[in-house]
């Protein structure tokens, strides 16, 4: 066995260039396997998440569709303000809202967490952000590894910072109090941290579980809207539409349809998470399968590449093996010495794979 792994070691030495392709068709194997088991577990995590976390079937989330006299003003804003005034004092409804956005900030230490994004004709590098209810903090049991949520009665002022909890990624280069800036002036005070691994399951758009390593958590107050948007604050259109809404009682809904019957604006239509969930089943089905068909296709070829490239290293070194043979070598000490240098590249790119994966956390 050493005698043929020291064979084994020389012929990938001698053979550099042979062996790295032959690295790279087994790490592309290595990954589309990975892949595509990954991405079927992501969603699948994301069905046992939501069943977990509330029955779906009495959760629902609501869509604006404009009607052909559009009107909206002040009459809309305040069907808008009933409807979540309503919800938010009675115990029959559990009420939850995130919104995703992005902030670009002018003096947070350097760090990898920012991503490009699009504004306007330009790009820009902003960092990840999630406006979130109190409600939404204690449905998906979001939990802290240091420090403090926001208050769930927090008030937008505009000469003050907005208090935020930064997701586990972020330890490494700020603490509790720090403050930073974004380009419009707004400031921001840290705080708290996320523990590591912190998940949601974003219902709106059927995306399946999300992390929240690398996101910044800002409150929101929709009963200010000074400078809108910008400062974090959100109206009353916009909580809404980014909402969830948990019944006790499925019959409850009535109560909600009755005070947005008399919009003149909008048709509310108030939408059951069963039915994203099955959106989210029915899409997992359908992109596993293709998904999986594409990589069976690769992984065909890359192995028959792998076969024949096997096969001709074989050819083009038989008189080697000839002489090793003749040297007092058996079939069987020839055929461990090919079966250990597969093996040690397969190994090589299992641990390339491991350390590549160990790098990105």
């Amino acid at each position: 066995m050493p005698v043929q792994l020291k064979f084994a070691l020389g012929d990938i030495w001698r053979k550099k260039l042979y062996f790295i392709s032959f690295f790279i068709q087994i790490l592309l194997i290595i990954l589309l396997i990975t892949e595509c088991f990954s991405l079927i577990h992501k969603k699948q995590e994301a069905f046992y998440h939501l069943s977990n976390t509330f029955d779906t079937s009495n959760a629902f989330y609501i869509s604006l569709i404009e009607k052909e006299d559009f009107v909206g003003g002040e009459y809309e804003e305040n069907i808008m303000k009933d409807l979540y005034t309503y919800i938010d004092k009675n115990d029959n409804y559990i009420s939850f809202s995130n919104i995703e956005n992005y902030i670009e900030i002018k003096d947070i230490p350097k760090n990898s967490l920012a991503v490009e994004v699009e504004q306007g004709p330009s790009k820009i590098w902003a960092n990840k952000t999630l406006s979130v209810s109190s409600d939404f903090i204690n449905v998906f049991d979001i939990s802290l590894s240091k420090g403090e949520f926001f208050d769930a009665s927090w008030e937008y002022v505009s000469n003050k910072s907005i208090p935020v909890v930064l997701g586990y990624s972020y330890k490494k280069y700020m603490d509790i109090d720090d403050e930073f800036t974004d380009v419009d002036n707004q400031k921001y005070k840290v705080f708290g941290f996320l523990q590591d691994g912190q998940t949601f399951v974003d219902i709106s758009f059927g995306e399946g579980v999300i992390g929240l390593n690398d996101v910044i958590l800002t409150p929101i107050d929709v009963t200010a809207v000074d400078n809108l948007f910008m400062n974090g604050n959100y109206d009353y259109e916009t909580y809404i539409e980014n909402s969830t809404i948990i019944l006790k009682n499925r019959n409850d809904i009535k109560e909600l349809q009755d005070i947005v019957e008399r919009s003149n604006t909008y048709i509310y239509n108030f939408n059951t998470v069963e039915g994203v969930s099955g959106y989210m089943e029915k899409s997992t089905q359908e992109s596993v399968s293709i998904f999986l068909f594409l990589s069976i296709l690769i992984i065909i070829f890359a192995s028959s590449l792998v076969i024949i490239n096997t096969l001709g290293f074989i050819r083009r070194n038989i008189r080697n093996f000839s002489i090793h043979i003749f040297c007092g070598a058996t079939k069987k000490d020839i055929a461990l010495r090919i079966f250990l240098q597969i093996f040690i590249v397969w190994l090589l790119s299992f641990i390339y794979k491991k350390r590549g994966n160990s790098a990105s956390l």
